[in-house]
């Protein structure tokens, strides 16, 4: 998604310690390993995270990282496969200043960086199997929207929409529940990305579903007679007019030996359509059935299809775990507003539920 501007921000600081990659000929304690006695492995050195032969935008904010393999020494070597050779050395944690970052992706467009590290214990050099950073020359969007909140399943304070800048490491609040009563906080939808056109949630005090769309803030009036609760787990059409959504009566409940804390799960669930122009659910376009469990919905990129995810109705929470969602489909009619009567599964669960299907922007690859 491209940057919320929306509603008013309250900024929050993330400072970080950044270190300047220095070049080969620069400024550096350690003196260069002896390259005549090292030990090979053919191993890739253990990093956290984990970004071995990645590949990343090139507007990626920088990938730093800390080194995980025990040693009184060490030296990192970052080769681009188009312009530089650069050197780091005496510490465990790989931090990259943004400017230089940002040139360094820019130089090696299309290429790769090879980071190539040694370590020294007991005198020992070991030169571990070298990888890369693959850099496309494309962009992504440059905003991430998410939940932040406590972690914990017990109690929670404060719960929020944050945004983080992709290309950089600035995190702000959409909006956090100490504005809005200490309710909770969670689904949220932008319209294709665009975040002058969105959907969140909340429970509680406040409660319902609220539309933010042109500077406007509207909450809508989705609980009717014939939906169990507001808007839960919504996805937009590709127009911006309707939005897809589940209704869901959703319970929990704890162990009290398992070693699993606690379980959620729904007692009902069904999927409905939402006329964002006319300000109600369609009643052509609703899966309402009582013998299933419908949620998870998502349309293909063209908005003629609906994917969601249903599984057989059993007795809860006597069959929490043995239930299991299978991956459907049904065509969507735009003009009508009206759902196929004839549903497509597409992945037959029996060992394991599927869930949150989304589709790629060219309409090629569905990942659930």
């Amino acid at each position: 998604m491209k940057q919320f501007k929306s509603l008013t921000f309250i900024t929050g600081g993330l400072f970080l310690i950044l270190v300047v990659l220095f070049s080969a000929f620069s400024m550096w304690q350690d003196k260069q390993p002896d390259f005549n006695i090292l030990h090979r492995s053919e191993k890739y050195p253990a990093i956290y995270p984990d970004y071995t032969e990645v590949t990343i935008p090139i507007n990626m904010a920088p990938l730093n990282f800390r080194i995980d393999e025990p040693a009184e020494r060490y030296y990192l070597k970052i080769e681009g496969g188009k312009a530089g050779e650069y050197v780091l050395s005496g510490s465990t944690l790989v931090q990259f200043n943004g400017g230089r970052w940002k040139e360094l992706l820019q130089q090696n467009a299309g290429d790769s960086l090879r980071f190539n590290l040694y370590t020294c214990s007991g005198g020992q050099w070991t030169a571990w199997q070298s990888f890369a950073m693959h850099i496309k020359p494309d962009s992504i969007d440059s905003h991430l929207a998410y939940r932040l909140i406590e972690p914990g399943y017990e109690k929670w304070h404060i719960v929020g929409i944050y945004q983080r800048n992709l290309e950089n490491f600035d995190e702000r609040p959409i909006i956090r529940n100490d504005m809005t009563g200490y309710n909770c906080i969670n689904c949220h939808t932008f319209n294709q990305g665009n975040p002058d056109q969105f959907l969140l949630h909340m429970r509680a005090e406040n409660g319902g579903t609220y539309l933010v769309q042109d500077h406007v803030v509207q909450k809508l009036q989705t609980k009717t007679d014939q939906t169990m609760s507001h808007l839960t787990y919504p996805c937009w059409h590709p127009s911006g007019r309707y939005v897809a959504a589940s209704v869901n009566d959703t319970k929990q409940f704890f162990h009290a030996v398992n070693a699993h804390k606690m379980e959620v799960f729904d007692h009902a669930s069904d999927l409905v359509i939402y006329d964002v122009q006319q300000k109600r659910i369609l009643s052509a376009a609703s899966l309402l059935c009582p013998d299933s469990y419908e949620t998870f919905p998502a349309f293909s990129p063209d908005g003629k299809r609906l994917f969601f995810c249903s599984a057989p109705a059993l007795e809860m929470p006597a069959g929490y775990d043995q239930i299991r969602y299978h991956l459907c489909a049904v065509d969507f009619d735009a003009e009508a507003g009206s759902l196929s009567a004839t549903v497509d599964t597409l992945v037959y669960a029996v060992n394991s539920s599927c869930s949150f299907p989304r589709i790629s922007p060219d309409g090629r690859f569905l990942m659930y």
